[in-house]
């Protein structure tokens, strides 16, 4: 095999003089070329085709300012090519923020990669399968029906000759997929290369595929990067609710972000989209900043009225204000879908029964469940069941929450709406906690909640439901396991004060077992009569009570004792 040594550099980089002194230091028969740069093509592929045929014992030394034309991946892939670069050249040609060599020399080598794969694998594929490819680089993952779709006819037929000629394909459970991450990259770098309007053209290709076989996250993205903004304002007014109530809420900002200023700050659905994001991100005054002004932009547009009306209700109910006066009129708007009028008296349904107001949650809900049959639209209906079941359990009606609740669950889990059942399963802890004193249903409710949370990326359903894991580790006496879930808990910031002092209770029962009791009465004494359900008030001021004795201030303890037995009393009647 031809040995090939390449001094490869600037005018001026010292390559000739060390291309002259490994020839003196040669022991062998050597060729030499210098100033390869200098050729046209045709003499490079001459000089290549002679390199290839000659003998194994001869050594070649080149030197060039240019790589043009030279089979380097190929030939470093197969051993023969050893690259010389002088110092100094090699420290400069890597970008500042390398920091060093080693950052440098894998640029190198990716390089290298997309080299070889230019070399010998895309040279010899046809246009139509290195166009298909190419197309199936930019979907967020490989499907036929799309490329189909987009315009790739047999594209099945395609992919499986092209898995059988070359290592760039394999399939996986009946899926294609990329052999290698760097084969996406490589296909993707080439499309970033070509002209602007012939790379736009295929992201719209893409795009259209993407939204006719119901991939909208993946069509926004598509319709971003082909700069067709009116086609994505269009899908994010068509789809953008549903898609961030899908947990696709990075994706629906970054589709945002590639809309132009005005748009961004007048339009009413995309204001709207912005705030419903803001409170999925946990930031709730600066999503209602952005529903309110989204709502005075509505203008006559009746579903989006509507629409962002909901949104704006569920952000206050969260906090714990009467939403009836921002709800009624939607709520009795008789030229509405029956969707929205049912999420709006299920919304003041679960918001009334959370403040004591029975009777008019109850009332409430009654008109729920005679709109309930003439919902088709499942997301709805999935919200609705979840509103109605938080009103039952705090009206008392458990076995209609438990129904209502795990329908909920099941349906939202189904439609991958997995905030909203996050909520469901959260809600579900308290009901078998509070009315079964179930610890292990509880427990099981409570992890589906954590990792239904996890995947929608609220930080409000994730404070939520890792309270609940919480209050399942201080039952189990799991000391390593709470501190572990209040770290996490503290790192999470909602603006919700009432589960501060949740955790505050958790931190003074475990400050407990260990023996500081004073540190705990003290978080107790702010905490303890903050809770919403009367269990978990009756529990922790108990806990108050016992430190108070034991801090011999048995006055206050015995005080705290009659006054909770007393709520307790009343609340039972």
């Amino acid at each position: 095999m031809t040995a090939v040594t390449l001094f490869l550099g600037p005018a001026g980089s010292g390559k000739s003089r060390a291309l002259r002194e490994r020839l003196a230091s040669a022991a062998g028969p050597v060729q030499t070329a210098d100033g390869l740069e200098k050729l046209d093509a045709a003499a490079i592929a001459q000089l290549v085709g002679e390199i290839e045929r000659s003998d194994g014992d001869v050594r070649w030394l080149l030197a060039s300012r240019s790589r043009s034309g030279l089979p380097i991946a190929s030939w470093s892939a197969c051993g023969r090519l050893t690259v010389v670069r002088p110092r100094e050249l090699s420290v400069a040609g890597a970008p500042d923020w390398t920091q060093g060599w080693a950052v440098a020399v894998a640029l190198q080598s990716r390089e290298l990669v997309y080299a070889f794969l230019e070399e010998r694998a895309y040279s010899d594929l046809s246009p139509d399968e290195l166009a298909l490819l190419e197309a199936a680089s930019l979907l967020p993952a490989m499907d036929t029906r799309v490329l189909e779709t987009a315009g790739f006819e047999a594209a099945e037929a395609l992919l499986e000759r092209i898995a059988a000629r070359t290592s760039l394909l394999s399939r996986d459970s009946g899926s294609w997929q990329f052999c290698y991450e760097l084969v996406r990259e490589s296909l993707r770098r080439r499309v970033a290369l070509t002209p602007q309007s012939e790379r736009k053209a295929l992201h719209g290709r893409i795009a259209a595929a993407l939204e006719a076989c119901g991939n909208d996250q993946g069509a926004l993205d598509a319709y971003a990067a082909a700069g067709d903004r009116a086609a994505v304002t269009r899908l994010l007014r068509e789809r953008g609710f549903d898609l961030v109530d899908a947990g696709c809420v990075d994706a629906v900002l970054a589709a945002i972000d590639a809309l132009d200023v005005k748009t961004r700050r007048e339009d009413a659905a995309i204001l709207g989209l912005r705030g419903a994001a803001h409170a999925t991100k946990g930031r709730p005054a600066r999503a209602e900043g952005l529903l309110r002004r989204a709502l005075a932009h509505a203008g006559a547009d009746s579903v989006l009225w509507a629409t962002i009306t909901l949104r704006l209700a569920l952000l206050l109910a969260n906090r714990g204000d009467d939403v009836r006066e921002l709800l009624d009129p939607l709520a009795a708007a008789e030229g509405q879908p029956s969707e929205y009028r049912a999420e709006a008296l299920s919304l003041i349904a679960a918001q009334r029964a959370l403040a004591n107001d029975a009777n008019t949650a109850t009332a409430a809900v009654a008109q729920v469940v005679a709109l309930l049959p003439s919902i088709d639209h499942d997301i709805a209906r999935a919200k609705v069941l979840q509103r109605i079941g938080v009103a039952a359990v705090n009206t008392g009606d458990i076995d209609g929450a438990q129904r209502a609740l795990e329908e909920a669950a099941d349906l939202a889990m189904e439609l991958e709406l997995f905030s909203l059942a996050s909520r469901a399963y959260a809600n579900l802890c308290n009901l078998v906690l509070h009315e079964y004193d179930d610890a292990a249903a509880h427990s099981s409710y409570a992890n589906r909640a954590v990792l239904a949370a996890r995947r929608s990326g609220n930080q409000f359903d994730l404070q939520t439901a890792l309270l609940q894991i919480l209050r399942s580790a201080m039952q189990k006496g799991d000391d390593k396991t709470a501190l572990f879930v209040e770290k996490e808990l503290a790192a999470i910031e909602t603006g919700d004060e009432g589960r501060r002092h949740i955790l505050s209770s958790f931190a003074a029962l475990r400050l407990t077992w260990i023996g500081r009791f004073s540190e705990a009465r003290q978080l107790l004494t702010r905490s303890h009569g903050q809770f919403h359900y009367l269990f978990d008030r009756a529990m922790a001021a108990g806990l108050c009570a016992l430190l108070l004795a034991l801090d011999e201030r048995r006055d206050s303890s015995s005080a705290l004792v009659t006054e909770t037995v007393r709520a307790v009393r009343v609340g039972r009647t």
